[in-house]
């Protein structure tokens, strides 16, 4: 099988709205072999920050 899937992402998707897609992506790409790399993923959590936050950061 070969070929590509493209997705489109939006501003206005929330978190959630994307965790919930990128779930049910890689379970098909999962189930159909679709994978370009069998490098597992880490299971660190990511830490988000808002726009005003990064500023007193940097």
């Amino acid at each position: 099988m070969e070929g590509k899937i493209r997705f489109c992402v939006s501003a206005g998707h929330t978190k959630e709205q994307l965790d919930y897609a990128l779930l049910h992506i890689e379970n098909i790409a999962d189930m159909l072999g679709l994978r370009y790399s069998r490098k597992p993923r880490t299971t660190a959590k990511i830490e988000y920050y808002s726009d005003n936050e990064m500023e007193l950061i940097i």
